[in-house]
């Protein structure tokens, strides 16, 4: 028998890890197959208390090549962004078109992006920008863009890979889809089992012969 690893993707929207939630953050499932995963996220703005309108109106992700597969309605997919903490160029944006974002207590899902990778990544960088209409400072933490009315934030977020192992059975697929290789021999296996047992029994018979007539 043979042990097998599965690598099952949870269907699992992870929520905040504690009372002090991050003042954004960024959730995300993943959906398809091996060299066309689909991403999606949803933006999320806890910065209630901290900001009556601090919109949430820059978004992206980096997955290594731009892909975007679905956006919101009111925002646009746009260019590569660099300008974070980290120095990392994201490859996948978002920017709302006109007016305020994602307001504090607010989530938008619909953002949407490819990864043609063979394994889907259980960790992904992203980044957000947040602006005030009113001119409010943000003053919470969290941000690389301290005490600003348009405070930048920057974060990974982790999607659970669940590694199963298993004995494979004579009812159970084998890897990857296919079906087991049989195991039943064919039937000039069989003749050939046979004509080795019929020489070994003669060479016994003539072996006892031979001790009998010494």
């Amino acid at each position: 028998m043979r042990t097998r690893h599965i690598a099952a993707l949870a269907a699992l929207l992870m929520g905040p890890a504690s009372a002090h939630a991050q003042p954004v953050m960024v959730d995300y499932t993943v959906s398809g197959s091996a060299g066309n995963w689909l991403f999606h996220f949803t933006l999320v703005n806890n910065m209630v208390g901290e900001s009556a309108d601090m919109g949430v109106y820059l978004f992206g992700a980096k997955l290594n090549g731009t892909a975007i597969v679905a956006t919101p309605a009111g925002w646009s997919p746009g260019s590569t962004w660099g300008y974070t903490a980290s120095g990392l160029v994201y490859d996948n944006v978002w920017s709302k078109n006109n007016g305020v974002g994602v307001m504090p207590g607010q989530s938008l899902g619909g953002f949407t992006a490819a990864s043609y990778s063979l394994a889907a990544p259980t960790t992904i960088d992203w980044f957000a920008y947040a602006y005030s209409n009113s001119g409010q400072q943000y003053n919470g933490t969290g941000s690389f863009l301290a005490a600003t009315s348009n405070p930048g934030f920057e974060s990974q977020s982790s999607y659970p890979l669940v590694l199963i192992t298993s004995v494979e059975g004579p009812n159970e697929p084998g890897d990857n889809g296919r079906p087991p290789v049989t195991t039943t021999p064919e039937p000039s296996t069989y003749a050939l089992m046979a004509t080795g047992l019929a020489a070994l029994g003669y060479a016994s018979r003539r072996r006892a012969r031979s001790r009998v007539a010494r």
